[in-house]
């Protein structure tokens, strides 16, 4: 949670989730997620429910937003620690287990940012612990299988029928595996069914008969069933996204993991087996299968498997330790080092300009003074871990390594100045009601529109494409549809980016006057009026 305050709301997904949180205290409800003055359908209620209680107590903040993701990893590391002294009864490898997932690249990040993939995956890695504590201790039969049902019920209130969908797949996969189906052959089965819908159902029930066809379309046909026909993002639309993200995504364990996932196929291949390897591979596996088959692709959707690869990564590196490997551990710690000195290189060169390369973000990169000090923090870190592998404390070699990416993470905070202004709408939404009196709908591209809405709490049409789930606002994409909204305006105000002030440039000339009061990050703010 330390700095979760420093950066501002970005664009367009935390200030998505935040903004129906505070309609829906502007509305009075708690019961339907608001947009623009209307219901919205995209999510369901748990994470609004989350927001609303943390702006209650915090205050419509920045970190009050983020407080509900922080949370939960919080009690995600705690789970992975409890899971692993249930499957292995060993304290230093369950904290092991906890200090690789609370120190993973994609871990650090979805804790520290707003959106509904952190509070689902923890839901499902909590059900999953509980039916897993009871599989392997009958006395807890009854309560983990109940459990089981309780968490996956609030998963599905987090972001629908995966909530449940996931854990029964992969519960189901490793039973198949233990040849041991029978073990859901209880009445404890039936009534956490019985649960699960008294706690599932009831809002779903509500939508339905309040908002029919439209709650139906948009959250069953729109955010389900097309995102697995339709790209939302089609460059991610690639067999090889989630293989990347997932290993890049564990950085800086990264190294560790590659081998941990050969070491897990060699282990399910025996005859004699824990049975918590064949659950970690059914875990991995199926969420890893679900997800590929989508088209649409992001990086946090496969966040749900991060618990599970951080435990076989963590139960890896602790036989090496125990079998005295030292030797192919420290040379694996050395080369994840380097990774992440690498990666720096890489991106200090390109910062610089000795790399010229094409790059799509290139705005957002921190400049070359930024870059140099980050190497030097990594050098120094290196440089203490060499000093530990000489030393042979293997121990302080791997926190040394754990230490890295969240060092990194303050370290681009302090630098948030370079590019808060490329991912934030909020300094040209207070530049806007600052300096001019707005009466009519502020024009935005589609990159600003909720975060404009958010911090001003004004009107908004919509300029270019519509959004993947269309938000309730108006929308204007052909220069005939721009003239007629400016000529219905009188003088209206703008917040675009390059393409759409260009477009609004050439529409107004010699028939409106065209001002362009600001140009900051990559939001132009314009003023239009008629001539």
């Amino acid at each position: 949670m330390l700095g979760n305050n420093i950066l501002t709301l970005t664009n367009p997904d935390e200030v998505f989730y935040s903004l129906s949180a505070k309609e829906m205290i502007q509305q009075k409800t708690w019961l339907v997620p608001q947009m623009f003055g209307q219901p919205q359908f995209e999510k369901p209620i748990l994470t609004f429910w989350l927001l609303r209680l943390s702006f209650s107590f915090f205050g419509i903040t920045s970190f009050a937003a983020r407080f509900p993701p922080a949370l939960f990893a919080m009690l995600g590391c705690l789970t992975v620690y409890y899971f692993c002294q249930i499957a292995y009864k060993n304290k230093d490898k369950s904290f092991l287990c906890a200090l690789i997932l609370m120190s993973s690249g994609l871990y650090i990040g979805l804790a520290r940012f707003l959106l509904t993939d952190m509070i689902f995956s923890i839901l499902i890695l909590m059900s999953l612990a509980s039916f897993y504590t009871g599989y392997i201790n009958p006395k807890h039969k009854t309560k983990g299988i109940l459990l089981f049902f309780i968490f996956s019920a609030l998963a599905v209130l987090t972001k629908g029928l995966l909530g449940v969908g996931l854990p029964i797949l992969i519960v189901v996969a490793f039973l198949v595996m233990q040849k041991n189906l029978q073990f859901l052959k209880t009445q404890t089965t039936f009534w956490g069914s019985i649960v699960f819908l008294i706690l599932a159902l009831p809002w779903y029930v509500f939508m339905i008969k309040h908002f029919g066809q439209s709650f139906m379309n948009e959250f069953f046909y729109n955010d389900h069933i097309r995102r697995i026909l339709e790209a939302e993002h089609s460059s991610s639309d690639t067999w090889y996204f989630y293989p990347i993200t997932m290993t890049l995504g564990m950085l800086p364990w990264t190294i560790f993991l590659i081998s941990s996932l050969a070491w897990l196929i060699r282990l399910c291949r025996e005859k004699s087996i824990d049975p918590v390897y064949h659950f970690l591979a059914s875990w991995i596996l199926v969420v890893f299968v679900i997800f590929q088959m989508a088209h649409s692709k992001l990086a946090s959707y496969i966040f749900p498997l991060m618990p599970a690869l951080a435990i076989i990564t963590g139960d890896y590196i602790f036989m090496l330790l125990k079998n005295k490997k030292n030797k192919s551990l420290l040379i694996m710690i050395m080369l994840s080092s380097l990774l992440l000195v690498g990666l720096s290189l890489g991106l200090f060169f390109i910062a610089s300009g000795l790399l010229p390369i094409d790059f799509k973000y290139y705005q957002y990169l921190p400049d070359e003074k930024f870059v140099i000090e980050l190497l030097i923090l990594l050098l120094a870190l290196t440089a203490a871990l060499i000093f530990a592998m000489i030393t042979k404390k293997q121990k302080q070699c791997l926190t040394i390594l754990a230490l890295q990416v969240p060092l990194i993470l303050m370290f681009g905070l302090i630098s948030k100045d370079k590019f808060e202004n490329y991912i934030s709408s909020q300094s040209v939404s207070e530049y806007l009601l600052k300096n001019y009196h707005v009466e009519n709908k502020i024009l935005c591209s589609k990159m600003f529109v909720r975060g404009v809405r958010y911090f001003t709490d004004q009107d908004i049409a919509l300029i270019g494409d519509q959004f993947f789930s269309p938000h309730p606002i108006e929308n204007v994409s052909t220069d005939q549809d721009i003239a007629r909204f400016l000529n219905k305006q009188g003088t209206t105000y703008a917040i675009v980016q390059k393409s759409q002030f260009k477009k609004l440039q050439k529409i107004s000339k010699d028939v409106f006057e065209f001002k362009e009061s600001l140009h900051t990050g990559d939001a132009y703010v314009v003023q239009i009026g008629r001539e």
